[in-house]
């Protein structure tokens, strides 16, 4: 089983990205407990984790329950290059459209990303969509994914 000696514990998403902000350049890893589903009172759940990672160039990796409530995941620093899923494009999308995202998490985004947000940042009326699984739609119908190029999946 691996060590868990050293998992951090936030109780805010302001606390995790104080730490990213701090620790983005010179860690090698972060392993964050995290809720399941988070109770009531708790005011940061996993995806929140994931959102302040990819500003900071970060991305989750393993998951390893603790007990029935909560886990452990790793965030390590994104490999240049690395593979970018469907969601983790469209959340830092609507991340870079928040004015959220660090110069360092803009430094690992896929060069297809980077190209569509040159073309459409000077124009302050972009209006996009962000669906579940359907990834980002420009007001004029267009999918964003869908110009995306995205690597072929084994078959």
């Amino acid at each position: 089983m691996r060590d868990l000696r050293g998992t951090l514990r936030f109780t805010s998403r302001r606390q995790w990205r104080n730490w990213l902000q701090r620790n983005h350049a010179v860690k090698r890893e972060a392993l964050l407990m995290v809720y399941k589903r988070a109770p009531k009172n708790e005011k940061f759940p996993s995806r929140a984790a994931l959102e302040e990672a990819l500003c900071f160039g970060w991305i989750d990796g393993w998951f390893k329950p603790i007990d029935t409530e909560r886990w452990v995941i790793r965030y390590t620093p994104r490999r240049n290059g690395s593979n970018w899923s469907k969601y983790n494009i469209a959340t830092a999308w609507k991340l870079l459209n928040e004015n959220k995202m660090t110069p360092a998490g803009i430094a690992k985004l896929p060069k297809d990303v980077l190209e569509v947000w040159e073309k459409y940042r000077p124009q302050a009326t972009v209006i996009v969509r962000v669906t579940q699984g359907r990834g980002i739609r420009f007001a004029d119908g267009r999918n964003y994914l869908s110009m995306v190029r995205m690597p072929a999946r084994a078959p």
